[in-house]
């Protein structure tokens, strides 16, 4: 796989990572605050389910007390109510009866109310027939709430409970009222906030207005161990069968009434829980088409780029008979199609470039051989005339000047070190038969079979004989020395005549760095700087600086890697 799909692949695997950060972070935030929300939400809802009991209570209450101080009840005479034969029985039940049956019918928290007067045993209920046994008066408590057959009561008596002391009297009679029963379970049912949660409501004797199920006895058991119905604490958490819940609670401080509810955490968390799958699910779908969009460019793109790429690579390593065969029905057809004809017009234009090379590489030997200097020839053809008595002089210098000229005029675009030398040795030799010169040419063998270009080495020491040893009297050495470096061919030319200061060497450095020769240049000097520049590069250029000798030193370096 390409390194740009691998860098698809991580930026994605990246983005992946901040996406699960992120929801994670955004699932609990909004976990914690969908549960604070719930939380506050059930316990007001409690707590108002509980300030609507405390009202009911207080005006069951005031029914109660309202019916002990009517006057319809408060003067009526306990002989009246016994005797069925005095004047006035009928319509003092009557006029009784109906207070009582008017009061439960106006006020919705009253199941019923009873008068029962003590000394008498007299009763008058609300009921069409006495739901009660006189007995049951007998037993309840006169004053405040109670629970009987789990049934919730109010009684009080009059004289009123709350008098003081001194003012109290021995009850005469007292109004009992029976809290509705329906009535509880709609303050009950005001609880419920969320599906799973369940409802109790409690008696004193802590029995339920419905039947509890064992999970619900159990629940109380470890809400009581809690301290959750002490009435000083309204929530808490207990855990049952390993789950977590949560518990509410609200005490009518009257009645003793108990308000409950209690709710699984996990389940305060449905909601969340069902946004996060659904979210998560679109994450990994959106993920997971990105993934099947990225193959589909992988292979209908990227593969194909990456062919594209590895032909450019074969054509930037010299390959120019590389093709594409390919033919996809897209927009690469046509561009693998420009990359054959571009490879195709390189390959001509190389190979016009290689013959253009060619014949500027012969057009400059040849230009090399017309620019030997005639004077050296007809100086040397003078010589011979000059021995013409002496046969060996003359077999010698014809054989040196035969050698010269056949290497000179035949020379191809690239000969080796020691045939390099072998033809400077012959100049030095010719020179040798008309100037006092001594000459030393120091190469180890094995550097002899390096390839060079040919004719660098005579025009050096053609240089250095004119130019430096001719007209210093007493100069005559010319030293070439070959030595190999860690990247190059050192190759030198040394004498011991007139050398340069370095105002000297900086100028001929310009006039040889020009791209054409000027006046007063050395024509042997810029041909081989040129040369040298063209074939190896500005590495491989004439370099100068004085010696021991007090002349000077002319050399240049040939790269290792000369393709």
């Amino acid at each position: 796989m390409s390194k740009t799909m691998k860098w698809i692949f991580l930026c994605i695997g990246s983005f992946l990572l901040m996406v699960l950060i992120f929801f994670f972070l955004l699932y609990s935030y909004s976990a914690e605050n969908l549960r604070e929300t719930i939380e506050r939400a059930t316990q007001k809802q409690v707590a108002h389910a509980a300030y609507l009991l405390k009202s009911d209570i207080e005006k069951t209450e005031l029914s109660t007390f309202s019916v002990l101080s009517d006057s319809r009840i408060r003067f009526i005479q306990e002989n009246s109510l016994i005797n069925q034969g005095a004047p006035d029985y009928v319509e003092k039940n009557s006029t009784a009866r109906s207070l009582l049956v008017d009061r439960v019918q106006n006020d919705e928290t009253l199941a019923s109310l009873s008068a029962y007067w003590l000394k008498s045993g007299a009763l008058i209920s609300s009921y069409d027939t006495v739901f009660e046994a006189v007995e049951f008066y007998e037993t309840i408590p006169k004053n405040g709430w109670f629970v009987n057959g789990n049934r919730l009561f109010f009684s009080a008596a009059y004289p009123y409970s709350f008098l003081k002391s001194a003012q109290r009297q021995e009850p005469q009679y007292f109004v009992t009222a029976e809290f509705s029963r329906y009535h509880l379970e709609e303050v009950r049912d005001l609880i419920s906030n969320t599906e799973n949660s369940r409802n109790l409501l409690l008696f004193p004797d802590f029995t339920s207005i419905s039947q509890m199920t064992d999970t619900d006895s159990t629940a109380l058991e470890q809400i009581v161990a809690d301290g959750g119905t002490q009435g000083t604490k309204t929530r808490g958490e207990f855990r049952l069968s390993g789950e977590k819940f949560l518990y509410f609670v609200e005490t009518d401080k009257k009645s003793g009434i108990k308000l409950m509810t209690y709710l699984p955490v996990s389940n305060l968390l449905e909601p969340v829980q069902r946004v996060a799958k659904i979210t998560v699910f679109g994450i990994f779908l959106i993920l997971g088409s990105a993934l099947l969009f990225l193959l589909l460019f992988y292979k209908s793109i990227v593969q194909q780029l990456n062919l594209l790429t590895a032909k450019f690579k074969q054509v930037e390593n010299g390959d120019l008979e590389t093709s594409i065969d390919k033919r996809p029905g897209n927009e690469f057809g046509y561009v693998f199609e420009q990359f054959n004809q571009m490879v195709v017009g390189s390959r001509h234009l190389l190979n016009s470039l290689l013959k253009e090379q060619a014949s500027r590489n012969q057009a400059e030997i040849k230009q090399l051989q017309f620019q030997i200097n005639p004077h050296f020839l007809y100086n040397s053809l003078g010589y011979l005339v000059a021995v013409s008595h002496d046969q060996e002089a003359v077999r010698t210098m014809s054989a040196h000047l035969a050698d010269y000229y056949q290497y000179s005029t035949r020379v191809s675009q690239e000969t080796t070190l020691g045939k390099e030398l072998d033809f400077a040795e012959n100049y030095l030799e010719i020179m040798l038969l008309r100037k006092d010169l001594e000459y030393l040419i120091d190469v180890a063998p094995e550097l002899r079979e390096e390839p060079i270009l040919p004719i660098l080495i005579q025009p050096l020491i053609e240089n250095a004989i004119q130019h430096g040893i001719e007209g210093k009297i007493g100069a005559h050495w010319v030293c070439v020395s070959v030595e190999k470096t860690a990247t190059a061919l050192k190759v030198s030319v040394e004498d011991d005549g007139y050398g340069m200061n370095e105002t000297k060497i900086k100028q001929l450095l310009d006039a040889l760095s020009r791209s054409e020769r000027g006046e007063g240049v050395s024509i042997g000097l810029w041909n081989v700087n040129q040369r040298l520049i063209n074939r190896y590069g500005k590495g491989a250029r004439l370099q100068f600086t004085g010696n021991e000798l007090g002349g000077l030193t002319v050399f240049f370096y040939r790269p290792d890697n000369t393709d």
